[in-house]
């Protein structure tokens, strides 16, 4: 389904592709480098879902 709108507004279908997949990009970066984290330092997931 596509909203003609927005499609538009971000400038046709081509450059809203472009805006979803750098958004999607910046996205999965930002779990990825999150997650690397976790995983060099163990126990701060610990203390993060403790929340302390």
């Amino acid at each position: 389904m596509q909203f003609p709108l927005l499609r538009e507004l971000l400038g046709g279908y081509e450059s809203a592709r472009r805006v979803h997949f750098i958004a999607m990009a910046l996205l999965v970066g930002f779990v990825g480098v999150h997650l690397l984290m976790v995983a060099l330092v163990p126990r701060t997931l610990v203390a993060m879902l403790r929340g302390r």
